[in-house]
């Protein structure tokens, strides 16, 4: 029906319901007319057809994502703007994604780095260099024997500023308690060289053999009384297992990792810390003298119906003083402890170095 034709009705009556089947007839033809009083013109006009355009085939994009040093990435993320279009990078970096167009944009982003968009073009492989993000955490944690981005690591941790833990003591053990969530510090004495707190990590694991975490200064198992809070960079504390599994059973207990500070390429720098301070008993014991102390004895051996251990000639001869050889009363609290004691602190260490060899040197000394 191709062909144009008129052709002329003749209708009799033209009622409504004639009007509407010709209506329809009509629209499913193709066909237009036009109805006077006497007759109907009814012309063909063909119906225009509108071409589809087929759409295109997406367009697949290969590509590799790497860190600054070159280093792939797993796990990044790749989405095609615009689009709910999402792949993710393989343990190699490596990433497959569909686009629709060559004027698409893929937006590339992980954590810790800043995110990159890349116009596709006419490219079909693309490699990507991602870049630390300047609000990303500066600290680095070490794991095992090597070092971490902290952000990376998975595992209950805490880290400590390096600025809190310089305290006028005699050993860093004692400047921990009270300073991150789970570590329970216990002094057990006083005495000169001894004053190192045991350490415990949410509390006490192994109780066959010791209970003190594993401590690594720089990847080296030592103690860690014998460093200087001011030589300290960073301060990390492994709590549950999937922190401490690379350890082993050495880090039942928790582990401890301190990283030290380090040279810097430089002019040589040279830094002295020096603190004194005073320090007196909040609670002051009060003993009893020797004349006191004999007397109670004496009665309470006789109140159980025992004989009394100190004479009254004994006791009256103490009491005076006479012979202080023979019959000492000495005050021992006084004897042995000072109102007031003072404690003094130094430190002084220099760094610098050139490219290819940087140095730390310190001194410190505690009174």
């Amino acid at each position: 029906m191709n062909k144009k034709f008129t052709r002329l009705i003749k209708l009799k009556l033209m009622t409504k319901e004639n009007a509407c089947k010709l209506g329809a007839l009509s629209l499913a033809l193709g066909l237009t007319f036009n109805a006077s009083a006497s007759a109907i013109n009814i012309n063909h006009s063909p119906v225009a057809t509108k071409e589809l355009k087929r759409p295109l085939a997406d367009i697949v994009i290969r590509g590799i994502i790497k860190d600054e040093t070159g280093t792939p990435i797993p796990g990044a993320s790749v989405k095609v703007k615009g689009s709910l279009a999402v792949a993710a990078t393989d343990v190699n970096g490596a990433f497959s994604i569909s686009v629709p167009s060559e004027s698409s944009v893929l937006i590339i982003s992980y954590v810790g780095y800043e995110p990159k968009e890349v116009t596709v073009g006419n490219q079909k492989n693309i490699a990507v260099s991602l870049v630390p993000s300047s609000n990303a955490l500066e600290e680095v944690a070490v794991v095992g024997f090597g070092t971490q981005r902290k952000v990376s690591l998975i595992g209950a941790q805490s880290t400590i500023n390096s600025k809190e833990l310089k305290q006028p003591v005699a050993s860093i053990t004692q400047s921990l308690a009270g300073r991150i969530a789970g570590v329970v510090g216990v002094q057990r004495s006083g005495e000169p060289g001894r004053s190192t707190a045991d350490i415990w990590i949410r509390g006490i694991a192994t109780f066959s053999g010791s209970s003190a975490p594993l401590v690594l200064v720089d990847g080296v198992e030592r103690s860690i009384s014998s460093i200087d809070a001011e030589d300290i960079e960073s301060f990390t504390v492994l709590k549950d297992a999937s922190g401490t599994a690379v350890y082993g059973v050495r880090g039942a207990n928790g582990v401890i990792i301190v990283k030290t500070k380090t040279g810097k390429v430089g002019k040589p720098a040279i830094f002295f810390d020096y603190n004194e301070g005073i320090s007196t008993f909040v609670r002051h014991p009060q003993s009893l003298d020797g004349v006191t102390y004999m007397n109670l004895a004496n009665e309470a051996l006789t109140a159980r119906g025992q004989a009394a251990k100190y004479s009254q000639d004994y006791i009256n001869k103490t009491a005076s003083g006479a012979d202080p050889l023979v019959y000492p009363n000495v005050n021992w609290m006084d004897e042995l402890f000072d109102k007031y004691s003072s404690t003094r602190r130094a430190n002084l260490n220099a760094s610098g170095g050139v490219e290819n060899a940087q140095y730390y040197v310190s001194l410190a000394y505690y009174n």
